[in-house]
C-alpha cells in the first residue's frame, strides 16, 4: 500500500500479453519477461509507429530509409515478422495434425479459439486467406489492440486512486454481482450486470479517450459553413478536447460517471472509438478488456494516489485539457510531480507515467 508504481508501464505489459494470447492463442509472459526479445520487439515497434505518424519527413519510407533508426527498424521488424510466421505455421501444423502437438509445445496455441483460428478458417471468393493476409490482419489486430487499451486501462485506474467515491461505488456493484467468492474468474454474464463500471469506463473516456485524435481524408470538396474543404484535405480531429465542450457536458472538468446515465449524448457528440463507416472495429473487445480488467483491479485492491494529498475531493479533475489560456497556465503552475503530463500521439500516454498505490483488499 505504499509503494509507488508507475501504473502505465505494468499495464503495458499486461495489455500485451491479453492481446498475444487473443489474437494468436500463445501466451509470451509479458508481465513475468519483460526483458525478452520479442517484447521489446514489440515496445521498438510501437515506438516507431508513433514517432513516424508525427514526424513530417520520416513518415516517408525514402527518407526514412536513410536515417540512422532504419536498420534497428529493420531488425525490429523482422524479429516481430519471424515470431508471427512462426506461430502460424505452428497452428496451421497443429490444425492438420489434429492438434496432437499441443500437449507437448506450450509455444503452441490452446484448444480454445483464438483470432489466427478464424483467419486459418476464413475464405475469400471462396478461397482461403494466404499467409500474408493472415500475417498482417493478426499484425493489425494485435498493435491496434494493445497501445489502445494500455492507455484505457492505465487511466481508468489512475482515475480510481484520485476519486476514492466512485471506487467505492464500483466495489459495492462488485460485491453486489460477485457474490462471496471476489476472486472467482467474472463471466461475460456479470460483466454485463455491472451497470456502473459501464458508466465508469465511458466517463473514463470521455476525460482521457485512448485515441486523442482522428484523421479523415476528403475524398471530395466539402462546404462546411461557406468553407470549402478541398479534395485530398486530411482533417485531424481532436477527440481529446470534444469531452470538455460544456454545451455537450454539464460541469466538464468533474468525474461523474453518472451523467451518462441522465443525459445520455447524440450521435457524433461522444466518439471515444470513432463513428461511421471508419469506426473501431475492435471496440467490443477492447470494452470487454476494459471492464474485465478493472473489475478485477478493484475486486483485489483499493487503488490509491500516489500520495493521499491527491485525492479530489469534491471531484473535480486535475487536467487542464479544455481550459482557457489563463487557468491553463494557473493549473500548470501548481502542478504536482505525480500528475500526469499528457503526450497526445496515435494513443494517449503520460511521459512522466501514472504513479499510484496498490493496497491488497481482506477478504
Amino acid at each position: 500500500g505504499d509503494t509507488i508504481i508507475d501504473f502505465q508501464e505494468h499495464a503495458n505489459y499486461l495489455t500485451l500479453d491479453v492481446i498475444c494470447d487473443t489474437a494468436m492463442g500463445v501466451p509470451i509472459n509479458a508481465m513475468e519477461q519483460r526483458d525478452s526479445s520479442i517484447v521489446q520487439a514489440f515496445r521498438d515497434m510501437c515506438y516507431n509507429i508513433n514517432m513516424r505518424a508525427f514526424h513530417p519527413f520520416k513518415r516517408s519510407n525514402r527518407v526514412f530509409s536513410l536515417t540512422p533508426e532504419f536498420s534497428a527498424y529493420q531488425k525490429t521488424l523482422k524479429t516481430l515478422q519471424d515470431f508471427t510466421y512462426d506461430i502460424i505455421e505452428k497452428r496451421v501444423y497443429a490444425l492438420q495434425n489434429g492438434g496432437s502437438k499441443e500437449d507437448h509445445d506450450p509455444s503452441l496455441p490452446r484448444k480454445k479459439m483464438a483470432f489466427l483460428d478464424t483467419l486459418l478458417s476464413s475464405t475469400i471468393d471462396g478461397r482461403p486467406l494466404t499467409r500474408q493476409e493472415i500475417y498482417e490482419e493478426v499484425s493489425t489486430f494485435m498493435f491496434e489492440g494493445h497501445d489502445t487499451t494500455t492507455s484505457g486501462v492505465s487511466f481508468s485506474v489512475y482515475l480510481l486512486s484520485r476519486h476514492p467515491d466512485v471506487q467505492r461505488k464500483l466495489y459495492r456493484e462488485q460485491c453486489e454481482v460477485m457474490g462471496h467468492d471476489m476472486n472467482r474468474s467474472v463471466s461475460f454474464q456479470e460483466i454485463a450486470k455491472m451497470k456502473y463500471l459501464d458508466l465508469f469506463i465511458k466517463e473514463a473516456q470521455r476525460v482521457y479517450p485512448s485515441v486523442p485524435f482522428i484523421g479523415r481524408y476528403c475524398d471530395k470538396d466539402y462546404d462546411i459553413n461557406g468553407s470549402i474543404v478541398p479534395k485530398g484535405t486530411t482533417l485531424n480531429l481532436a477527440l481529446i478536447l470534444l469531452g470538455y465542450n460544456d454545451r455537450i457536458f454539464k460541469d466538464p472538468h468533474h468525474f461523474r460517471p453518472e451523467r451518462f446515465e441522465e443525459e445520455k449524448p447524440a450521435p457524433f457528440e461522444y466518439l471515444p472509438f470513432s463513428a461511421g463507416p471508419r469506426n473501431c472495429i475492435g471496440q467490443k473487445f477492447a470494452l470487454l478488456e476494459l471492464k474485465t480488467v478493472i473489475s478485477k483491479v478493484v475486486r483485489s485492491f483499493e487503488v490509491l494516489p500516489a500520495v493521499d494529498e491527491l485525492v479530489s475531493t469534491d471531484g473535480r479533475l486535475n487536467t487542464y485539457l479544455g481550459l482557457a489560456p489563463d487557468e491553463k497556465l494557473k493549473r500548470e503552475a501548481g502542478r504536482h510531480k505525480y500528475d500526469p503530463i499528457l503526450s497526445a500521439v496515435l494513443t494517449l500516454k503520460s511521459d512522466n507515467g501514472l504513479h499510484l498505490r496498490l493496497r491488497e483488499r481482506r477478504s
